[in-house]
């Protein structure tokens, strides 16, 4: 296995749940920045790879979804299902657009996780400082 490889597998085996949603989101955009990338080389092969990969990434998502937590859930359920159409769309029609908004989208979801993550590491700080 080479580093890079070797890196990312015990960043994933390591990760908490939403360490573990940011890399995902991290890879989507990543893989379809790429695909866009084949489609304006013209290579329908590589983008259809980069794009599909992308798409599997959503469906895990989407099937992680815990739908009894609630409403959050259920919006992400419909968001999630929305991009795997977009995303198909892009690969179907060799158009760059639907790709471009789902990374908007994606862009967007992550930035939340990320300022979750970072509330979250602000109150177990102020939590640690607080004497009773």
């Amino acid at each position: 296995m080479n580093p890079i490889s070797y890196y990312i597998k015990s960043e994933i085996e390591l990760a908490d749940q939403r360490k573990l949603i940011l890399l995902l989101y991290s890879r989507a955009i990543s893989l379809l920045k790429e695909g866009i990338k084949f489609l304006k080389e013209k290579d329908f092969e590589n983008s259809h790879k980069n794009f599909s990969k992308a798409r599997r990434i959503i469906v895990e998502l989407l099937s992680s979804l815990n739908l009894e937590v609630g409403e959050i859930a259920k919006n992400l359920q419909s968001l999630y299902v929305y991009m795997m159409k977009k995303i198909m769309e892009a690969n179907l029609k060799k158009s760059i657009s639907p790709a471009i908004e789902v990374i908007s989208l994606l862009e967007i979801l992550k930035e939340a996780w990320e300022n979750l993550k970072l509330e979250s590491s602000l109150k177990r700080e102020n939590n640690k400082n607080f004497v009773i």
